[in-house]
């Protein structure tokens, strides 16, 4: 009996260093894919692992939360607070500035889709190509066109947005964005075209703010008058953006037209299904231009994009917001 206490008083300190299993998976920031083979480390114990075909580690600590250091070669090295009670999902992105000038690909992204008017004109389609950089030239350009047409009524918009490099000077716009657009439905008797030029200013909590003017020429002919008008107006929106844990993302813009005699008005909401830029976007706007009203929808998919096209940013999300704009 005595040796059996003795025996259980050495075996004490040991249970006392009980381990903990953090676990996780690792993605490329780019694709969402798993990351096979990169290194895991917890540097306070040397304890490493390495992870599996699908990007899957499990590593002992002697603690319940530790630092857990990920590395692999063309990625940025990334030192995250994991916990045992959860399973982490950890993003790494690639190392641009580490990777040789014949590894400096095109970063690209095509787009298409459906859109139309849904009681006026509901045929029509809509492409939008996102490029973030060629070689090491940041371009930053999202161009996105848009056709609808039936029953004797038309639109068409165009519009290229384009992110500019002061994002760390709070005071300088963060994108800017140009479009045209024509709308003719001859049932209603209402012609508009209009420029409009835009700047962006992002703002705290994936809010933007937009301000700009716009040059129109408006057309109106029903049974109770005829007009014809020119006109400049001023332009607000506001754009916010609603970030998802792997299931999409979702955003809303609302934007208005203003001019003494005349005020029109925008709002609308995309939601993004699946897996970084290998998903379905659904959009529905609501637009009033006081001779004519209604509500447009739109869906659109992913047909292309580069392997280095990325990442979860506002440059990112500037192609979808273009859309709606």
């Amino acid at each position: 009996m005595r040796n059996l206490f003795i025996f259980a008083l050495a075996a004490f300190p040991l249970a006392c260093q009980s381990q903990f299993i953090i676990k996780g998976t690792v993605r490329d920031s780019t694709n969402q894919q798993g990351l096979p083979g990169v290194n895991v480390i917890i540097s306070a114990t040397n304890a490493s692992v390495v992870t599996n075909e699908i990007g899957y580690f499990e590593i002992e600590s002697k603690t319940p939360t530790a630092e857990v250091t990920f590395a692999f070669i063309g990625l940025i090295t990334k030192n995250i607070l994991l916990s045992a009670s959860e399973t982490a999902i950890v993003s790494l992105e690639t190392d641009e500035a580490g990777l040789p000038p014949r590894d400096h690909f095109v970063k690209i992204s095509l787009n298409a889709g459906y859109f139309g008017d849904v009681k006026a004109a509901p045929m029509g389609f809509m492409v939008y190509m996102p490029v973030q950089s060629i070689g090491r030239l940041s371009l930053g350009l999202f161009p996105t066109f848009k056709y609808w047409s039936a029953n004797n009524n038309r639109g068409t918009e165009l519009s290229i947005s384009k992110h500019l490099p002061y994002s760390s000077v709070a005071a300088l716009p963060d994108n800017l964005f140009l479009a045209y657009r024509s709308i003719a439905y001859q049932e209603s008797g209402f012609n508009l075209k209009q420029a409009r030029g835009l700047i962006v200013n992002e703002l705290r909590g994936r809010f933007a703010l937009d301000v700009g003017a716009a040059y129109s020429q408006l057309g109106s002919n029903d049974v109770q008058r005829t007009r014809t008008e020119t006109y400049f107006s001023g332009l607000l929106g506001l754009a916010k953006i609603f970030q998802g844990r792997g299931t999409g993302d979702t955003g809303l813009y609302a934007s208005l037209n203003y001019h003494p005699s005349h005020v029109f008005y925008e709002a609308g909401a995309f939601r993004s299904f699946g897996i970084r830029k290998r998903w379905a976007t659904v959009l529905v706007k609501y637009f009033n231009y006081e001779d004519i009203k209604g509500v447009m929808l739109g869906v659109s998919t992913n047909i292309f994009s580069t392997r280095y096209y990325c990442c979860d940013s506002w440059e990112v999300h500037y192609d979808e917001l273009s859309v709606l704009r």
